[in-house]
């Protein structure tokens, strides 16, 4: 349902949400909007349904209405006009003749577009991160109930009005940038920052459109977060004095830290894709750790070893092990104390 039907009839979409349409009918045209709709599963479209529908003051709307039933979801669509004059009952009107062609696949087409308009905007208020459109005039033309929420504006306080007009200058002055470059550009453009608003890192995502730029924020704190910590873990990992290497599921090196590369003898790029036990093993390496390292990598489970591991050159050197393995990425973390 969209706003010239609120508008006409009074009703918000909430209101009908799961209440059936003959509902709202004036009784005297009761029987000809369920005949029309029964006959919508065989029949022609329908292209104009004189009817009265009951408005929320309890009016009689005249309207008519052209009906379409599609095929592969089971949907009815409706485009509804009003009348200037009373609603008549009468039979419902069956497009079948060559006449009134044009009229059918013009009433087909209003319906099919409204009805993806509608859909549409559905999924685009009910996503999860903010969206709106402006035009080159950086005016208002599409506002998401989550752009609502991040600037504190409903959709009413801010359709067809300028950035300016709502934007506080914090925020006027990471955004409106953005949007400059994309119209002068013509090409998309993704920025991270922290929100003034929320004071929480967003990823900001435009492209241009055919009548200005769509925009797209998502919150995305908690990856920032994630990805800090990781980056503190990393470099832990790669300044400690102990062995770390990540091998993914067949053994192979993903990463090694610098302690690796000193030991093994090998350069980082010469372990990058060589087998673990190729880098770590040797003659005097115990047959029962090389058993057990193979079976607990191929179940996914973790194990604690002693052994010998050997450089390049040969030089061989006694090291604790510990290794954990990710499930998720189908890697495992090899920590070798020394």
């Amino acid at each position: 349902m969209n706003d010239a039907a609120f508008r006409a009839w009074g009703f918000r979409a909430e209101e009908l949400i799961g209440r059936h349409l003959t509902g709202f009918v004036a009784d005297a045209q009761h029987a000809s909007l369920v005949a029309a709709m029964q006959n919508l599963t065989t029949a022609a479209p329908v292209a104009d349904l004189r009817t009265g529908f009951v408005h929320k003051n309890g009016q009689i709307l005249p309207l008519s209405l052209a009906l379409h039933r599609d095929a592969e979801t089971g949907l009815v669509f409706a485009v509804a006009r009003t009348l200037s004059g009373p609603a008549t009952a009468h039979d419902p009107v069956f497009l079948t003749n060559r006449e009134a062609r044009n009229g059918e696949e013009r009433a087909l087409y209003e319906a099919r577009i409204e009805a993806r308009n509608l859909l549409l905007g559905s999924i685009l208020d009910n996503m999860n991160q903010v969206f709106f459109l402006l035009d080159t005039d950086l005016r208002v033309i599409y506002w998401n109930s989550l752009a609502s929420k991040l600037f504190g504006v409903t959709r009413d306080e801010v359709m067809g009005s300028t950035m300016r007009e709502w934007l506080e200058d914090a925020s006027l002055a990471v955004y409106e940038p953005l949007v400059q470059e994309v119209l002068i550009d013509q090409r998309p453009i993704r920025a991270e920052s922290i929100c003034p608003l929320t004071q929480r890192w967003e990823e900001v995502d435009m492209f241009p459109t055919d009548g200005g730029v769509s925009v797209f924020i998502r919150d995305v704190h908690e990856r920032k977060r994630t990805e800090e910590e990781l980056r503190k873990l990393s470099l832990v990992a790669e300044n400690t004095v102990n062995i770390v290497i990540i091998s993914d599921a067949e053994g192979a090196v993903l990463w090694a830290n610098r302690a690796a590369v000193e030991a093994s003898g090998y350069s980082f790029q010469e372990l990058i894709g060589r087998p673990i036990g190729e880098v770590v093993d040797g003659p005097e390496t115990p047959a029962e750790a090389i058993e057990l390292v193979q079976q607990r990598r191929a179940t996914f489970q973790p194990y604690e070893l002693e052994a010998i591991n050997y450089r390049r050159d040969g030089t061989p050197y006694w090291v604790h092990v510990l290794s954990q393995p990710s499930l998720m990425k189908k890697e495992t973390c090899n920590t070798i104390f020394r």
